[in-house]
């Protein structure tokens, strides 16, 4: 048989790099010189050089076309697999760094948000079909002012703040690929409404409990040192925290936490008022509905709705 390289040697040269790894075979170093034969006998010094190596390479060589494609094919199988695994994993990496350099943008068009909604990064190239529900309802939101100043027109294109983009798909129950909300938590301020569920807990977890120890150190300031039984302690617990004045206490520290401005949209004021309803509605605070009411107005030197003289005294 000739030494001119067809499937045969191909098909050995793959199941000994295989098992001996790149480097090891070559036309030149195995079959010796080129011109001669593949069944050329192997020099008895290369026999005692490296006797596994060489007792392999004359199995092969000995074996009919259909036994070399039977061993080779679980070699294939793992070379199909590694290079699936090795492209995945840019893709993962390409993906992770484009989410990061988005999320560092003050604005993203209606199309990149889209794209990125997709999994795909908003410059790369090729068609692909957009989902037109989301883009639809997407720009109707835009249009009718439900992300106010956190988005503007700007030569005819609508744009909206990376923040406010994920806080509205958020709310509106779109499923946001995981890298794109980290990336968008680390370089814009996200409310707690807006993170995942265990994420959420914990905040909401965190920011009660720092609040309520605030809270209740102002408590014992007030505790009068000339009662020596403690009703003094309960009665300025009572006093501090589950009264509209207490309550006032934690919306204003709160605002601090999530750094809201003094003036905020209708709906801060909701996402705040159904934070508090549902991590604070127990002891010691007791928010209800009509109790952050009445809190909400003795906080408006913190934090208050916008166009108070539109929404009422209450705002």
């Amino acid at each position: 048989m000739s030494s001119a390289y067809g499937p045969r040697e191909m098909l050995i040269e793959c199941l000994m790099s295989a098992q001996f790894g790149h480097g090891w075979l070559s036309r030149f170093e195995v079959m010796g010189l080129d011109g001669q034969s593949i069944d050329t006998k192997i020099p008895p010094m290369w026999l005692t050089a490296e006797p596994e190596f060489w007792r392999r390479f004359d199995a092969l060589r000995a074996m009919p076309m259909d036994k070399l494609e039977a061993e080779y094919e679980p070699v294939r199988r793992r070379a199909d697999e590694e290079q699936r695994a090795h492209k995945e994993a840019q893709e993962r990496s390409d993906w992770a760094l484009a989410c990061r350099n988005w999320a560092r943008k003050d604005y993203w068009t209606v199309d990149e948000l889209v794209s990125l909604m997709e999994r795909r990064d908003p410059e790369q190239g090729g068609w692909y079909e957009p989902d037109l529900s989301f883009q639809d309802t997407l720009t109707r939101a835009l249009s009718s002012g439900a992300f106010e100043d956190r988005a503007l027109m700007r030569l005819g294109t609508w744009q909206v703040q990376p923040g406010a983009a994920i806080e509205w798909c958020e709310r509106k129950k779109f499923s946001i690929p995981s890298d794109l909300r980290s990336a968008v938590q680390e370089f814009h301020q996200l409310t707690p409404s807006s993170l995942a569920p265990a994420q959420q807990t914990q905040a909401a977890y965190e920011s009660v409990q720092r609040a309520f120890l605030t809270v209740r150190r102002a408590a014992e300031r007030c505790i009068s040192e000339e009662d020596e039984d403690g009703n003094a302690q309960t009665d300025a617990e009572e006093v501090s925290l589950r009264n509209p004045t207490g309550r006032a206490a934690l919306i204003r520290l709160l605002a601090d936490a999530w750094e809201f401005p003094k003036v905020v949209s209708e709906a801060d004021k909701s996402r705040i008022r159904g934070f508090l309803l549902d991590h604070a509605s127990g002891d010691p605070f007791r928010f209800t509905g009509p109790t952050f009411d009445r809190a909400w107005k003795l906080a408006k030197d913190r934090v208050r709705c916008r166009n108070p003289a539109d929404k009422g005294s209450d705002e």
